[in-house]
């Protein structure tokens, strides 16, 4: 089976979108079967002299639940809805510098999620994006295996935005804080 998704412009799931030439949307690219053996995904970054910020479509990996590592490319500017919903084993997440916007719930449910590097571009992080869904029926599940591991946040001083239960449920979480970086 495949462990190890690259994604390319004429790859998996690349679709372009005609009316603007460049802009690659990641929509959803496995079937049912699929989602249970990938176990990294890495995209592609243009060189400078391509225009190009990807866009991950909303649940393009929902429910990959052996996930554990994402490449970003340095070309993503946005996360849609849901594009990494309930990717149980993803445990960090380094946001690319070129990313402005997380969309709600797109990683709800990463129940693993340990770190998350944000960036200075970062302006929004939408509803629910990193929020810990506790409408499961947690008396069926191990509480060792469905437990919060996020202890630390430092958002860019840019950050305008934080949506709506955006870190919700997040019971390990121990600090929050703002600075400048890059």
């Amino acid at each position: 089976g495949i462990a190890d998704a690259q994604m390319t412009d004429t790859g998996l799931g690349g679709d372009v979108d005609k009316d603007l030439p460049n802009i690659f949307t990641y929509t959803s690219v496995f079937g049912k079967n699929g989602k249970d053996i990938i176990r990294s995904v890495s995209f592609p970054t243009l060189d400078d002299a391509t225009p190009c910020y990807s866009t991950l479509g909303s649940f393009a990996f929902a429910d990959c639940s052996k996930l554990t590592t994402i490449v970003f490319s340095q070309n993503t500017a946005v996360i849609n809805p849901f594009a990494f919903y309930n990717c149980t084993s993803l445990n960090a997440i380094e946001c690319p510098k070129s990313l402005t916007t997380i969309q709600a719930g797109a990683f709800y449910n990463n129940i693993n999620l340990r770190t998350v590097v944000f960036n200075s571009k970062l302006r929004t992080i939408g509803d629910a994006a990193f929020m810990l869904g506790k409408n499961l029926n947690t008396t069926d599940l191990d509480e060792s295996i469905y437990s919060d591991k996020l202890a630390i946040l430092l958002f860019p001083l840019a950050l305008i935005k934080i949506g709506k239960l955006a870190f919700a449920n997040r019971s390990k979480l121990q600090s929050i804080s703002w600075d400048e970086f890059d």
